[in-house]
């Protein structure tokens, strides 16, 4: 496998990882959040970041998976909307699980309220109702900053 970081997209958001192992399409990984339940946005953690679970993966082709929705998940949106100004964003979001530090993103992600923009959210049945899930955590967010 080679290693090609994308210096442009690095300067901007930080070091990502971009990989091609032999006769496939470069697969692009970031992670924009990797602590626990509590975000820590300080200082001495800015080597490693302070948002909640967070995970880009890009292929070659465009696509975009995203895997959780912590905090980390407002900066992503904040770039992805920067490199596609006025377009159509198509994203796949993959939640490993409904605790609030994996969805507490959700309220902050721009693609969401751009018109145009397609997000599919994917979770294992055995979860529950995704829809129903998301809903009722959202709203009780909403609920106590209206």
């Amino acid at each position: 496998m080679s290693h090609s970081p994308s210096r442009d997209r690095e300067a901007a958001v930080g070091p990502s990882l971009f990989l091609q192992p032999p006769n496939t399409e470069v697969l692009g990984l970031r992670f924009w959040g990797v602590r626990g339940s509590v975000a820590t946005p300080r200082q001495e953690n800015l080597g490693y970041g302070g948002n909640t679970s967070c995970v880009e993966i890009r292929g070659g082709s465009g696509q975009i998976a995203i895997f959780d929705a912590g905090t980390g998940l407002r900066n992503l949106g904040e770039d992805l909307l920067r490199q596609f100004p006025g377009q159509k964003i198509k994203v796949n979001v993959f939640l490993t699980h409904y605790h609030w530090d994996h969805i507490q993103g959700l309220p902050f992600f721009g693609p969401l309220f751009r018109e145009g923009c397609e997000i599919t959210f994917h979770a294992s049945e055995k979860l529950g109702p995704l829809r129903e899930r998301l809903r009722r955590q959202m709203s009780a967010y909403i609920n106590q900053h209206a």
